[in-house]
């Protein structure tokens, strides 16, 4: 098992969010393929008759598309931030995931760029699945690639950047099973290899730019339609299931 990257610092501050999430960012290449393919496991998995809590939501960005494929979804952030207009009854700000009062309502968790900054992440899982009892599948992405480490990294607070061989490490610390897992963003690997700092504050596309980074998200969805999950990207999306489980 190789070393943890580690970053001390974890809070996450509204400036932050500000940054990487300014109004119209949903339209970037970057969070269109990766709504997309959080859908297709979705479905892939025959997710979509669940409920379904994203903790850790942020504003809501993933949460506000999943809604508009008319899934039963709903979120938790623990910073006190500000949902995205008409998301106020779907998110929950200021509380940590189990101090919700529904919690036996779900069955389907999602992690959606979270564990990477958790110091200990078999903890938090453990703490998840102990409260939220009819929980069976958690989804999983995360940055992949300890060698793509920059300061983009840095800024993000992150602890570690993940592999196959430290999620399957992690899944088995919390009893759990992966059936599936897989990288994405094969595209984006050599270039963040060679770029050790970069910008850290995303800038929403407007105009004729959306058109661009729908036409790159459409490359990196069937990127990951058609390439070989064991190719390096810079994220990963994996499903960890009780054991009890059939694999999909």
């Amino acid at each position: 098992m190789k070393d943890y990257q580690i970053n001390k610092q974890t809070e996450f501050k509204q400036y932050q969010y500000d940054m990487l999430y300014p109004s119209g960012i949903e339209n970037h290449f970057w969070h269109k393929t990766r709504h997309k393919i959080i859908e297709h496991i979705i479905y892939k998995f025959k997710l979509d008759t669940t409920k379904l809590l994203d903790v850790g939501c942020g504003k809501g960005i993933v949460l506000n598309y999943l809604l508009a494929q008319q899934m039963n979804i709903f979120g938790v952030e623990l910073a006190p931030v500000t949902p995205l207009a008409g998301l106020e009854k779907n998110i929950i700000t200021g509380k940590a995931a189990q101090e919700l009062l529904d919690k036996e309502s779900y069955q389907t968790l999602l992690l959606l760029d979270v564990i990477e900054h958790l110091e200990n992440p078999t903890e938090f899982i453990n703490t998840l699945l102990t409260h939220f009892k009819n929980v069976d599948t958690i989804i999983i992405t995360v940055p992949a690639r300890q060698e793509l480490w920059s300061s983009h990294d840095d800024f993000n607070q992150h602890f570690r950047r993940y592999d196959f061989e430290m999620l399957t490490d992690l899944a088995q610390k919390t009893k759990l099973h992966i059936p599936y897992q897989r990288y994405f963003f094969n595209l984006l690997y050599i270039p963040i290899k060679l770029l050790k700092k970069r910008q850290s504050d995303h800038k929403a596309p407007k105009g004729l730019s959306k058109v661009f980074h729908s036409l790159v998200s459409l490359y990196c969805y069937l990127e990951f339609c058609l390439t070989p999950k064991h190719l390096y990207g810079s994220s990963i999306i994996s499903i960890f299931k009780k054991a009890n489980n059939v694999t999909a």
